[in-house]
């Protein structure tokens, strides 16, 4: 009795574990072969539709509750708040009415009156802003018109400071709806002057979505394949640059009229010479002479200068690039990732190049930024070090090394037989890492702005520009000029370029492997020695004696230090970790799939041995 008390419980394992794989194996092998209601895939072909209408923020809340909860306590949805909702909602009145209006007594005189006075919540027609920086508001005149106030809340200071848009108020520069509105609404009707939703909600980012509902409404509780791909093709993921260029960008209508697009839906050209025509960067009323900008509200512009808005395009130019590639290189692979996690596909059902079928975008707002994520500051996805190193590091893609900058900022081991080198700046207490160079704050009109095109402002371009601070020298404060800054990042990278140069003239087939990899790290790291001086040192000096080069260039470890401390301040050294890279789990791999095979088969044969073999023994 008690050997058939344990075989039951080790058949039933057993056998529970085949069929699981069995299972899993053949829808795998059902779903490779493809069905009548069609493949999944991102790529896949969507039919023809009417154009799609608004249909409210309400409609989206019935499937997507938590996301619209969200979303409804956002600076987005609260850019634009009626005195009506506020008469309504207390808790968005919490949120939003941050100044105090009792401080603004003789800051505005009204048409009509004898002389300036304070404002009340009854001026107030909308909130415009939902305080992140400053709070203007829009009033309503006798005449209708609506006209925002020439006073706005510093939310910073707590203090009421002047809009000075024109010498008068009101006048023309105060228009609501000529100079704001386009940004600040959901659905503007540019013919009528009206609009669907106040605040930028749902449909603003994704595009109108009837189409999208009917679809769902017609699919009911239980959704098919290809009904999902009809499903998702029939709204706008939001992962174009373009989606959040419409509000973050600026220059003017095609008419010149409007400082917003006109007419544009999430997943047109923005930049089409009948939507937008962004502020070129030679207008210097708009831009820095480094192309930084001026003016906040100018993300989208600056990212179009940068390297990130054309990452897929320089990629595909490469003799090795293949899927491996898309990780970085497009936002598309975190679409496909968000569709593996939602067990919409499998992992190892497709290739991350198909989505470039629909999602053929670079490095975007979207690969960062998560407007969902409202517990993040900015919305990011991830602490900004780890979303910068995600990429920014020498991952296995290639066969050699590829892009070590984390490895070479902080000083990770690169080439074997050479010792990493800490870096100074990675390893200083509060010391900077990649945004304190690479997203500097930049002084706009309306306080400081991160910038957004990602390359330094370098001492020798902000010399002579009034109002411009460089990246260095904010910290090295003991460096007398900005120009004797600039003399020693172009001694480094001069030093280096040459010195590296010369390896790469001598470095014939005989010699060693890990040379190469010595020059490779070097070129791949990209900033010619100012992310970490010492260790790309370490590394030519050991290339430089192996090949026998006698450089005058070649500097001691004393001649390192020296040519450092000359710039450096004297701080505090400590190690500070490095953040971890999560890997991401998708559904069972085929290797998954046999593993758990092969346990079944165990308890099975166990169950053999206990119980067919025992009785025999009786």
């Amino acid at each position: 009795m008690m050997r058939r008390f344990f075989t039951w419980p080790l058949l039933v394992v057993g056998l529970c574990c085949l069929l699981m794989g069995m299972s899993v194996m053949l829808s795998v092998a059902q779903d490779d072969e493809g069905d009548e209601e069609g493949d999944p895939t991102p790529a896949a072909e969507v039919e023809e539709m009417e154009p799609a209408e608004y249909e409210g923020t309400r409609e989206c809340r019935d499937c997507h509750r938590s996301a619209a909860g969200d979303h409804e306590t956002t600076y987005h949805a609260l850019t634009l708040v009626s005195s009506e909702d506020l008469e309504d909602d207390e808790d968005i009145a919490d949120l939003v009415l941050l100044a105090d209006f009792d401080a603004s007594e003789g800051m505005v005189q009204f048409p009509g009156e004898d002389e300036a006075r304070g404002i009340s919540l009854r001026d107030v027609a909308y909130t415009l802003g939902a305080g992140r920086h400053y709070q203007a508001f829009v009033t309503q005149l006798e005449d209708d018109s609506l006209m925002v106030l020439p006073i706005q809340w510093d939310v910073s200071n707590s203090e009421w400071t002047e809009l000075p848009l024109a010498d008068e108020w009101p006048d023309p520069a105060y228009e609501f709806t000529t100079n704001c509105v386009g940004c600040h609404v959901t659905g503007f009707d540019t013919s009528e002057l009206t609009w669907e939703e106040t605040g930028v909600q749902c449909e603003a980012c994704h595009g109108p979505g009837s189409n999208h509902i009917e679809i769902a409404d017609d699919s009911g509780s239980s959704i098919s394949d290809s009904e999902y791909v009809d499903l998702s093709g029939a709204i706008n993921f939001a992962l174009d640059g373009q989606v959040c260029g419409q509000c973050h960008v600026r220059g003017t209508s095609p008419d010149g009229e409007q400082p917003y697009p006109l007419a544009y839906h999430p997943g047109d050209d923005l930049l089409a010479e009948d939507t937008f025509h962004p502020f070129p960067v030679d207008d210097e009323a708009h831009w820095f002479p480094t192309g930084h900008a001026r003016l906040p509200n100018m993300q989208f512009s600056e990212w179009m200068q940068s390297s990130h808005s054309s990452a897929l395009a320089d990629a595909q130019e490469s003799d090795y690039f293949d899927a491996g590639c898309i990780s970085c290189h497009s936002v598309a692979q975190q679409r496909i990732d968000y569709l593996i996690d939602e067990e919409w596909v499998f992992e190892d059902e497709y290739n991350p190049l198909d989505a470039l079928e629909r999602f053929d975008f670079g490095v975007t707002c979207a690969s960062c930024h998560n407007p969902h994520e409202v517990e993040s500051p900015a919305y990011l996805r991830d602490e900004p070090y780890a979303l910068c190193v995600s990429c920014h590091y020498d991952s296995e893609v290639t066969e050699g090394i590829h892009h070590p900058v984390m490895e070479t900022f902080e000083g990770q081991p690169l080439v074997e037989g050479i010792d990493p080198v800490e870096g100074v700046h990675f390893t200083a207490e509060d010391g900077p890492d990649c945004l304190t160079c690479h997203m500097q704050l930049v002084d706009t009109k309306n306080g400081p702005r991160s910038s957004h095109a990602f390359y330094p402002i370098l001492p020798g371009a902000a010399a002579d520009v009034e109002g411009l601070q460089d990246a260095c020298t904010t910290c090295h404060t003991d460096v007398e000029t900005p120009e004797q800054m600039q003399s020693l990042i172009d001694n480094v990278q001069g030093n280096v370029a040459d010195r590296l140069a010369a390896v790469q003239d001598n470095l014939g087939d005989d010699a060693p492997e890990w040379v190469a990899q010595a020059v490779a790290a070097i070129e791949g790291d990209g900033s010619q020695g100012i992310h970490n001086y010492a260790y790309t040192n370490a590394l030519l000096t050991s290339a430089e004696v192996e090949l026998g080069l006698v450089s005058g260039g070649t500097l001691s470890d004393d001649d390192v230090s020296a040519l450092v401390d000359e710039v450096l301040p004297d701080v505090e050294v400590t190690p500070v970790p490095t953040p971890t890279r999560q890997a991401r789990v998708g559904a069972l791999t085929t290797p998954s799939l046999v593993i758990l095979g092969v346990i079944g088969f165990i308890f099975l044969f166990a169950a053999y041995s206990f119980f067919v073999r025992g009785n025999r023994n009786d």
